[in-house]
């Protein structure tokens, strides 16, 4: 087990995806993790519920589960004065604090960089929003679909052209959102080493879409680029049915992916045809290659194809369900999963994303219950049980 951020303290007030995923994955990596949630506990736990059967221990599977296991809850209403000075006093021993709370209510909370920077210089404070923290939509509720993948331009570009854009799925936005934030806090932990001050980072759902949509860095430079030009952009990327039905990613834009796929297909008179002989002729004759290709693609199951274009030195995939994801021997050899024995038998979990040789990540215990460790984190701070038990019945905590 993993400590290469032990002895790191991270105070969060996070709900949802992004920053709970990014705070998550710290505490993998060995950093105390303190969630301040609202008395009711975050939106993001949702219609969570811990299964009895599956024991205290197990650290759960759910959205919920992978981004929260292993932290401490403490119930804090922040908006109220007393709640606001907990808070600040839990500050005094972080390293990090985390928020994605709305540029107007840190204000009103007297929770901004400036007032906890005087207060502690050493803070690094993180900060999360869905467009950034000025302008007129800095307080504009920005959800990844409509501020990463919306607003910043990405479903503009999926879709066939006599169709709606396509929204994003599966929280992809989130998770992409969850690498970039991560990234941005330990890249200040380290510069923190040499200069030993802490600073304001921040990113937001809009900057990162931003940074993932490659077309705008063509129309920076005045550039013309073309909108929802659907499945067929290039027939030699693009999926394709097989005979089992099952779907191939064709990856052949290459001078040596096209040679050889044609290869693989036993079409060698293909590499020579001047219809294909670059991409440009490929897009001017796009629906004849479309159509051999689709031809081609019917005469065999998409895994035999994958492994015929593969040994031919070709790029191809089948396009997996999780089913075939959670049951993949390349996913089981590289620890993309780990395992547990619980009350109702053998588990499996996701794996943090990352691999280290000597100092290998787990997940570190379940998802806490909403204010679990509130009163042990009050005490520790210096809160007799008076003050917390008053605290409790006046709503603060």
């Amino acid at each position: 087990m993993s400590d290469m951020l032990g002895g790191v303290r991270i105070v969060t007030i996070e709900a949802v995806g992004v920053v709970p995923g990014a705070t998550g994955l710290m505490r993998d990596m060995g950093a105390e993790v303190i969630k301040i949630e609202p008395p009711g506990g975050e939106s993001g736990r949702g219609n969570w519920k811990k299964s009895a059967d599956l024991g205290d221990t197990f650290p759960g599977g759910s959205f919920f589960d992978i981004r929260n296991r292993g932290k401490q809850s403490v119930t804090l209403n922040v908006a109220a004065p007393e709640g606001r000075d907990i808070l600040v006093k839990l500050l005094a021993e972080a390293d990090v604090f985390c928020h994605n709370l709305r540029a107007t209510a840190v204000k009103r909370y007297g929770l901004d960089y400036e007032t906890l920077s005087a207060l502690y210089p050493k803070l690094i404070y993180a900060s999360f929003s869905g467009y950034g923290e000025k302008g007129l939509d800095k307080d504009k509720d920005g959800w990844g679909p409509v501020a990463l993948w919306s607003r910043a331009g990405l479903g503009a570009h999926y879709g066939d052209n006599d169709s709606m854009p396509e929204p994003t799925r599966g929280a992809m936005d989130d998770t992409i959102a969850t690498i970039g934030f991560l990234t941005l806090v330990l890249g200040a932990l380290m510069e923190r080493t040499s200069s030993g001050l802490g600073q304001h980072v921040s990113t937001s759902h809009y900057q990162l879409g931003t940074w993932i949509n490659t077309p705008i860095g063509q129309a920076l430079q005045g550039e013309k680029v073309p909108y929802r030009v659907g499945h067929w952009d290039s027939p030699t990327r693009a999926i394709y049915e097989c005979q089992d039905g099952r779907w191939l990613f064709v990856h052949a834009g290459r001078p040596s992916h096209w040679k050889a796929l044609c290869e693989a297909m036993d079409r060698p008179d293909l590499v020579n045809d001047e219809r294909f002989a670059n991409q440009t002729a490929v897009r001017q004759n796009a629906r004849a290659l479309i159509e051999i290709l689709q031809v081609e693609m019917k005469k065999k199951p998409a895994l035999e194809w994958e492994r015929i274009i593969t040994d031919k030195g070709g790029a191809s995939g089948m396009v997996y369900t999780v089913e075939d994801v959670v049951n993949d021997p390349q996913a089981e050899a590289n620890g993309f999963f780990t395992h547990y024995d619980t009350p109702a038998g053998p588990k499996r979990l996701l794996n943090p994303p990352f691999q280290y040789s000597r100092t290998p990540l787990t997940p570190r215990g379940p998802a806490p219950e909403v204010g679990q460790h509130t009163d042990a984190i009050l005490a520790a701070a210096g809160y007799g049980p008076e003050e917390i038990a008053k605290f409790r019945s006046s709503g603060v905590v």
